[in-house]
């Protein structure tokens, strides 16, 4: 078997969304068969030739992904704020000239990547194709390769759900037409639809009349690790680390450093610090309560992966936090390394707090109410007995989706129950 996967920004500095597609194409390798990606090309970082087994392959992204990529990967550069405002405009002329297909915002980059797709198939048959949504180029780009090889089977990977994808500034009825301008593209143009288990309805009622495409349902394959049985206990009297966003929008840590400040004032954790590893609007004020704790909270712009991976394993408590109602893989990472998981939400229909709440070691704190005194109560509480408790063998088992081998698995179950020349007589495609 042999499966491509379509998506965008790639390692060694990789968007969410890669990093699933990554994950299942390194389970197709893991299993026997072959596994390539198709990536935007980070003109600052180069793509690996080859990764886990899986083969990579690069397409020219345009100059407005070219100057979002310098903004991220150098965000110390005095250019790096210049490069972002351009960035902006750019990306607000290319999604208006593209109105009707918001947010779609290169069409050249789609057809970029469906030629090289094409060229590689020529080369060597795919057995079918896998594109991430977002972003929805991939998208486009694999409904362009169906007009050329109408008998691929084609597979949309919406790791994140169209509505989501959808800037909050338009109007609510351009999201709503821009959402069913998409589900209609993806329904008559795509075999299967693979959806999260978070938003399980909304792909259920969104595809029920879809003239070709089935939805499958799955989540988001980010337990990747897979942890050895062990009844061994765990401690939480120690240093607590958070690595990841820091935006007002979606990742705000003032909570979480609020309740951390309570408890070290009371003396209830001790000497332990809070390591705070991350980039975004609010790192400024984490600076800020560095100064203000006397560095009992430590704030670390930049570090290695190799380095991350050290104060993981030092940790005592990993931290996670949502002010948003989109899904963060951060809690997947956390959750693999087996320790202490707790998650600040600040959101009502927050979706990383049912994962945490199943998971053993995990507590959310709800911050839309209260505050560090009863925040701080909360944890403490959580924190007298979580040295007690232990993750029992083959726990992961609650999380069957998570892990990648189930969306791989899923993939190979509709590919094999097809056989060869079923597709064939299936070309339409929405111009």
């Amino acid at each position: 078997m042999r499966v491509l996967f379509l998506t965008d920004k790639y390692y060694p500095r990789p968007f969410a969304n890669a990093v699933c597609a990554q994950n299942v194409a390194r389970s197709f390798v893991e299993a026997g068969h072959e596994a390539d990606v198709i990536a935007f090309d980070d003109p600052f970082e180069s793509l690996p030739s080859e990764l886990d087994g899986v083969r990579v392959y690069g397409v020219r992204p345009d100059e407005r992904l070219k100057l979002f990529y310098f903004a991220s990967d150098l965000p110390g550069d005095r250019k790096a704020k210049v490069a972002m405002a351009a960035f902006r405009f750019l990306n607000f002329a290319s999604r208006l000239s593209n109105w009707m297909r918001y947010p779609l915002a290169s069409k050249a980059l789609s057809q970029r990547v469906a030629n090289l797709a094409i060229c590689l198939h020529h080369v060597k048959p795919y057995d079918c194709i896998v594109a991430t949504c977002c972003p929805v180029e991939c998208i486009e780009a694999a409904v362009r390769v169906r007009a050329c090889l109408p008998g691929i089977p084609l597979f949309a990977y919406c790791v994140d759900y169209i509505p989501n994808t959808l800037r909050r500034h338009i109007s609510k009825e351009k999201q709503a037409s821009a959402s069913e301008y998409w589900v209609d593209r993806i329904g008559r143009n795509f075999d299967h639809v693979i959806g999260m288990a978070f938003e399980e309805g909304w792909y259920r009622s969104s595809y029920a009349a879809a003239p070709r495409a089935q939805v499958l349902i799955s989540d988001l394959p980010l337990l990747s690790k897979a942890p050895a049985a062990t009844d061994s206990v765990t401690t939480a009297s120690g240093d607590w680390v958070y690595a990841g966003s820091l935006s007002r929008e979606h990742y705000n840590p003032i909570p979480a450093m609020e309740t951390f400040f309570w408890l070290s004032a009371h003396g209830i954790i001790g000497s332990a610090t809070f390591h705070i590893v991350g980039r975004g609007d609010l790192a400024r004020l984490c600076k800020e309560w560095e100064a203000r704790t006397g560095g009992a909270i430590q704030f670390h712009d930049y570090m290695a992966h190799s380095e991350l991976e050290k104060m993981y394993e030092n940790a005592s408590v990993l931290v996670s936090m949502k002010c948003s109602d989109q899904i963060s893989a951060k809690v997947f990472e956390y959750m693999a390394q087996e320790k202490p998981l707790l998650h600040f939400s600040g959101h009502l229909e927050d979706p990383d707090r049912q994962y945490v709440d199943r998971y053993r070691l995990g507590l959310t704190v709800d911050v839309l109410e209260g505050g560090p005194e009863a925040w701080g109560s909360q944890v403490t509480e959580w924190l007298s007995i979580i040295d007690d408790l232990s993750l029992p063998p083959g726990w992961t088992s609650e999380f069957e989706k998570n892990r990648p081998s189930y969306t791989r698995d899923l993939i190979l179950s509709r590919i094999n129950t097809n056989p060869c020349g079923f597709w064939s007589g299936a070309s339409h495609v929405v111009s």
